[in-house]
């Protein structure tokens, strides 16, 4: 199954989110990925990009895309 960027980007909040319990560095909740702001909607989303394409052999190492 393939999924589109912003699919990716929902996933990896999602696992980064479960990960840590739910919670920021903080110790505030971490809001839902449907909550987020758009900015921080593209953020997770280039970072997202920047992994399917180091999987894709595509971005060397320290590469900033």
């Amino acid at each position: 199954m393939a999924f589109d960027l912003d699919q990716l980007a929902a996933l990896a909040y999602t696992a980064y989110a479960e990960a840590v319990g739910g919670r920021a560095y903080n110790g505030d909740p971490l809001p839902a990925w449907d909550a987020l702001p758009d900015a921080i909607k593209a953020a997770w989303a280039a970072s997202a990009d920047a992994v399917r394409l180091a999987d894709a052999g595509q971005l060397e190492s320290g590469d900033q895309g």
